[in-house]
C-alpha cells in the first residue's frame, strides 16, 4: 500500500514533468550535410551532433561553428578554390572546436552536377598529403578522415579505390574512413556494403552521405531502419542523411522526412 508521503512525491513528480519535459538529447552519430551558409537550418534538428557543408567554413563570411554541435570542415577537392584557403579555414575551424576533418568529396566520381571531386588516385593521395596530412601533424588530437568515396563497386572506384589510397597513403594518418550510399532502399544490402566497408579497411566509418531513391516507397522506414541498425554498430561512428537542404527542409521549415530525421 501506498503510503500518504509517497503519494504526495509521486503527484509533486508528476506535475514537475508535465510543467518542465526532458530536452531531447542529440544523438552523437547522426549530422547534417548542408549547404554552405545555410547553417540556420541546422537549428531544426535538436537529434544532430555535428555538421559539415563540403568546406572548410561555414559560412562566405569566415563562421567557424554550428550552434549546440561540432562543425566538421572537408577539403572538397585539389582545385585552387578550396585548396588556397582549406588550411586557415580547417585550422580556424579547428580553434573554434573541431575535433575532426574530412578528406576530398567522392575522388572516384566524375560526372557533371553529380558533386564528386573526380581525381586521380594519385592525385587524391598527394592532394592528401599537402593539405590534410599537416592537420594531422600539427593537431595530433584532431581526428582524420579519409577521402569519402562512392558505394561504386567498379575496379578502381568504391572500395577498391579507398583500399588503393589507404595503400598508397600508408604514411598517413587516417583515423576512419568515409563512404557514401546510394544504391537503393535494400536494407540488407546496405548493412553488407557498411560492413565490408569496414572489414575491407579495417577501420571505423562514417557514413557522410546516405539516402533512399525516389523509387523507394517508404523514404522514412528505409531511413529510420538505416539509423537504428547503424546507431548498434560500434564501428559506425557517424552518418548523415542527404541532405539538409535538397530532402530534409523545405524553406524554412522541416519536411516530412526531416521530421523522422530531426
Amino acid at each position: 500500500m501506498l503510503t500518504a508521503t509517497l503519494l504526495f512525491a509521486l503527484a509533486g513528480l508528476s506535475s514537475f514533468t508535465d510543467a518542465a519535459p526532458m530536452e531531447k538529447r542529440a544523438n552523437a552519430k547522426r549530422g547534417l550535410a548542408f549547404g554552405k551558409n545555410a547553417q540556420s537550418k541546422a537549428d531544426l534538428f535538436d537529434s544532430a551532433s555535428w555538421g559539415y557543408d563540403w568546406e572548410a567554413r561555414v559560412t562566405d563570411a569566415g563562421a567557424y561553428t554550428l550552434s549546440k554541435r561540432e562543425f566538421v570542415p572537408m577539403l572538397h577537392d585539389g582545385g585552387a578554390m578550396f585548396t588556397a584557403v582549406f588550411n586557415t579555414d580547417a585550422e580556424a575551424a579547428i580553434k573554434a572546436g573541431a575535433k575532426n576533418v574530412l578528406s576530398i568529396n567522392e575522388p572516384d566520381q566524375c560526372g557533371s552536377g553529380l558533386g564528386g571531386a573526380c581525381m586521380s588516385l594519385q592525385a587524391t593521395i598527394d592532394t592528401h598529403k599537402k593539405y590534410v596530412q599537416p592537420l594531422a601533424t600539427k593537431y595530433p588530437n584532431v581526428r582524420i578522415g579519409s577521402p569519402a568515396i562512392t558505394n561504386s563497386d567498379g575496379a578502381s572506384s568504391g572500395i577498391n579505390f579507398l583500399k588503393s589510397f589507404l595503400s598508397g597513403c600508408s604514411d598517413c594518418r587516417i583515423d576512419f574512413v568515409a563512404t557514401h550510399w546510394y544504391n537503393g532502399g535494400d536494407i540488407e544490402a546496405f548493412k553488407k556494403y557498411l560492413t565490408n566497408v569496414h572489414n575491407q579497411a579495417k577501420k571505423n566509418v562514417w557514413l557522410t552521405e546516405f539516402a533512399a531513391p525516389d523509387a523507394v516507397a517508404d523514404k522514412a522506414k528505409f531511413m529510420k531502419d538505416a539509423m537504428t541498425w547503424m546507431d548498434g554498430q560500434a564501428w559506425i561512428e557517424r552518418y548523415a542523411y542527404m541532405s539538409v537542404d535538397s530532402t530534409l527542409t523545405q524553406g524554412s521549415v522541416l519536411s516530412a522526412l526531416g521530421k523522422a530525421y530531426a
